[in-house]
């Protein structure tokens, strides 16, 4: 649970620990890993993620690295003392090259994103009591 009470879930495909040092491995088999998003030539930049991360690009690199970050900060939220060492994501192309990516831990966006969620879900809830009960 998050402290601002969202429930979130997600299972990681290798954790390993070494005392209060901890790793995370997420196995990716798509085609293909792309750091950069698509480039709008009207607006003349890439395309970014919707606010609340709108300071990253939306592709599929940066959805791993935001996935695995989530994993560490819940790691984290169920037992703080733990470090979290490496956040590595290995693709597996189809002709089967493994190439394994070190990804940096961006507790930071994580937060940012559940507080926001947690922000509009409560949004929600409140305009949801203006409609009618019905029986």
């Amino acid at each position: 649970m998050s402290p601002d009470g969202l429930k979130i879930s997600g299972q990681v495909d290798l954790l390993v620990r070494n005392g209060n040092d901890v790793s995370i491995f997420d196995y990716k088999t798509n085609k293909e890993i792309k750091k950069k998003s698509f480039f709008n030539a009207t607006k003349k930049r890439n395309v970014m993620m919707k606010y609340p991360l709108n300071n990253i690009m939306d592709c599929n690199y940066w959805h791993y690295v935001l996935q695995l970050s989530t994993y560490a900060y819940m790691v984290q939220q169920i037992n703080p003392e733990l470090n979290i060492k490496e956040l590595k994501l290995v693709h597996i192309d189809r002709s089967g090259k493994q190439t394994i990516y070190d990804l940096e831990y961006r507790k930071d966006d994580v937060e940012r994103m559940i507080k926001h969620y947690a922000k509009q879900l409560k949004t929600k809830e409140l305009l949801d009591l203006d409609k009618p009960f019905i029986i």
